[in-house]
C-alpha cells in the first residue's frame, strides 16, 4: 500500500477559496496544501493505512461533476468521491468512473450533485 501523497486537488476552481482538511498530515505536508494553487506543494497523509482522506468545505452548496486529481507518483489503487451536508455523514458519489490521464493526473467523473462538502477517500 502507497501513503496517498497528492500535490492539489481540484474541484473545479471553487477549490481555491476552499476549507481544505485531512484524515492526516505528514511532514508539513498539510491540507491546505492541496488547494492552494500552488503546484510545487502537497497534502500528504501521515499513514499507508486505509481510508484516508482529504475534503474540502465549500461554506454553502455547490454543484460540482468531476474531481481532478493531480498526485506524485505515489496514489493508491483505488479513490471514492464522497459528498456531505453536514461534514459528518457521507454519501458515495453515483455513476463515477476515473480516466488517467498523463502525469499523474486522475479525472473522476460522476453524476451532477449539489452539496457543501466533497471528500476523496482512498479506501486501499
Amino acid at each position: 500500500m502507497r501513503r496517498p501523497s497528492l500535490i492539489i486537488l481540484l474541484l473545479i476552481s471553487l477549490s481555491l477559496s476552499a476549507g481544505a482538511s485531512a484524515s492526516s498530515t505528514r511532514s508539513g505536508n498539510v491540507a491546505s496544501n492541496a488547494n492552494d494553487g500552488d503546484t510545487g506543494t502537497k497534502w500528504q497523509a501521515n499513514t499507508k493505512g486505509p481510508n484516508e482522506w482529504l475534503q474540502m468545505d465549500y461554506g454553502s452548496n455547490v454543484t460540482l461533476d468531476k474531481m481532478v486529481i493531480k498526485d506524485d507518483g505515489n496514489v493508491v489503487s483505488a479513490i471514492t468521491i464522497q459528498h456531505s451536508d453536514n461534514g459528518s455523514s457521507w454519501t458515495s458519489v453515483s455513476g463515477s468512473s476515473i480516466a488517467q490521464s498523463p502525469n499523474n493526473t486522475f479525472t473522476v467523473l460522476f453524476s451532477s450533485t449539489s452539496h457543501r462538502y466533497f471528500r476523496a477517500l482512498f479506501p486501499d
